[in-house]
């Protein structure tokens, strides 16, 4: 694990944020979904992660493809290796489409292994 603080800090700090004891990750769910609720009824890429912290993969996936289908112009940085590094980690990786190119190479990596090749 030590070896992705430093090839991918990214994907350690989704791995641990996701196995925190049950009252750290509640009170990170809490924080990500009041973040998220700072933009109304629209779905946010904070609150699919708060779904996904919560145990509720098919409601992260529900609000990530909602994030996604908004999502149109140039590569946003972090925001795409977010966006895709969840995906993969749901197990859904196709839910990114062509904005899976954008989201690092890392990400395809993974999301490639997934699917066996």
């Amino acid at each position: 694990m030590t070896g992705h603080l430093v090839e991918d800090p990214l994907l350690l700090l989704l791995q641990v944020a996701r196995r925190l004891p049950d009252r750290p990750s509640s009170a990170l769910t809490r924080v990500l979904r009041l973040a998220a609720r700072q933009h109304g009824t629209r779905a946010t890429l904070r609150g699919a992660l708060a779904a996904w912290l919560s145990g509720t993969p098919a409601s992260a996936v529900e609000t990530l493809s909602e994030v996604l289908a908004r999502t149109t112009g140039p590569p946003r940085g972090l925001r795409d290796r977010v966006a895709g590094e969840l995906a993969v980690q749901l197990g859904h990786p196709a839910v990114m489409g062509p904005a899976l190119a954008r989201a690092g190479a890392t990400v395809r990596a993974r999301a490639a292994w997934q699917r066996g090749r």
